[in-house]
């Protein structure tokens, strides 16, 4: 109890002197504070007036640069595929399925 009473004394003799300091630490952050908000928002509308002021010769470098438009190609219909997939699918097969086939045909 004697540390706990120790540190009640401390506290006590120092804590208005301590938060005198608090407080003029916060009002100093926030003067700080303000005055960088301030800064910031002068910047961002320069940028925005910067960026208008470029957006109409941007856009027309922009369409001079864009190619004429490519027609997208016919698809075959699925009737026409079919018999390429056949085709792949047959030559895929192992060779021993296809001997029968060869040995028929010497016969």
């Amino acid at each position: 109890m004697n540390a706990l009473d120790r540190i009640k004394k401390i506290f006590r003799n120092n804590a208005q002197p301590v938060s005198k300091a608090v407080g003029n630490l916060a009002h100093d952050i926030a003067t700080e504070t303000a005055a960088e908000v301030e800064e910031v928002k002068k910047m961002a509308v320069a940028k925005k007036k910067t960026a208008a002021k470029r957006k109409p010769a941007a856009k027309k470098a922009v369409a001079a640069k864009k190619p004429a438009a490519k027609k997208p190609a016919a698809k075959k219909p699925a009737a026409k595929r079919k018999p390429a997939a056949k085709k792949a699918v047959a030559a895929k097969k192992p060779a021993a399925k296809r001997k029968p086939a060869a040995k028929k045909a010497v016969a």
